[in-house]
């Protein structure tokens, strides 16, 4: 759990597994290894028995290692806390499941992925993923691979022929020029930005919605407009549009970079709504960004908003 791009929340560590299927693939927040019998339920007793039973073995000035928690002991806050926490820990189990992040840590694979998932389901498209991997593990195999026989493979998700293509074109150039974290490429492709005085509208309702006080810049009117995509590590790699950029910034840069993304794709806006929520407990809107803190209310719609993704639709080999 040294990988910077696997960072859990820095207020509370989420429960370790999903209540929708067993991974067989490593993931900080649902690792097969840590699937036992169903856990009780956290409380805000235990949680400060488990602060003082850690401060009695890492003492750091403090005598026989205790801390007073007896403000904390209120009746009206012990139940805000235990109703907190078993929201956070619901929210957590509901983490949506992305095959971007279980293959996350090869670049080459991802960006195949995602030429997989364009304009196809994953449901359909994902198992044939695995196929191709399974016949062509690398970037190099694939790169030699015949036109035809990758074509066959193709074949029931359509345009195989053209989809061959690019995946033996995108091995090539993969090879011959492989992404580096620290050399950005200028992206070929444009994205819409919002115009800002529709930005702003839909912040101050989300706010209304939310009673809260942030306070948003007023800007001037404009119209939309089409934005050259930021630099990448990938941008140069054939087949590379928003979707996969987007997916490359989220699961394979570091750590801070998925706050930065804005996609457009459904998937990626729950995936990112769900780790906005978690690590940071912020609500966060595909279009405004971040517009408060979360609540205990928010927290349970967004949890029924998961809820529609049970099981892994073929993300992973087994299921």
């Amino acid at each position: 759990m040294n990988d910077p791009h696997l960072r859990t929340s820095k207020y509370f560590t989420p429960v370790l597994a999903s209540r929708f299927f067993s991974s067989p693939t490593f993931s900080p927040l649902h690792s097969p290894a840590s699937r036992p019998a169903k856990k009780r339920r956290r409380t805000l007793a235990a949680l400060l028995s488990d602060v003082n039973s850690d401060a009695s073995i890492l003492t750091t000035g403090r005598e026989h290692g205790y801390i007073d928690t007896t403000p904390y002991h209120c009746s009206g806050f012990e139940t805000f806390a235990d109703d907190f926490l078993e929201h956070y820990d619901d929210l957590s189990m509901a983490k949506p499941i992305l095959i971007q992040e279980h293959i996350g840590r090869d670049p080459w694979k991802l960006v195949v992925a995602v030429m997989f998932l364009n304009k196809t389901s994953g449901k359909s498209s994902i198992p044939i993923f695995w196929e191709l991997l399974k016949r062509w593990p690398t970037a190099e195999a694939l790169s030699r691979a015949e036109l035809s026989e990758v074509t066959d493979l193709l074949h029931p998700l359509g345009l195989q022929n053209t989809r061959a293509s690019r995946l033996i074109a995108l091995s090539t150039v993969y090879l011959r020029d492989p992404p580096h974290p620290d050399r950005l490429r200028n992206s070929k492709v444009q994205v819409l930005m919002y115009a800002d005085h529709l930005r702003e509208k839909l912040h101050r309702e989300t706010l209304k919605k939310m009673k809260g006080t942030v306070q948003y810049p007023r800007t001037r009117r404009s119209g939309h407009r089409r934005e050259r995509y930021p630099p990448t590590p990938i941008s140069h790699l054939p087949g590379t549009g928003p979707y996969a950029l987007d997916s490359y910034r989220i699961f394979c840069m570091d750590c801070d970079e998925w706050k930065r993304v804005m996609p457009a794709d459904k998937e990626l806006i729950k995936y990112l709504k769900w780790k906005w929520a978690v690590t940071d407990l912020k609500v966060w809107d595909p279009i405004l960004g971040v517009v408060g803190d979360i609540s205990i209310a928010q927290m349970a719609t967004l949890i029924t908003e998961l809820s529609d993704l049970r099981g892994c639709h073929g993300v992973l080999p087994s299921c």
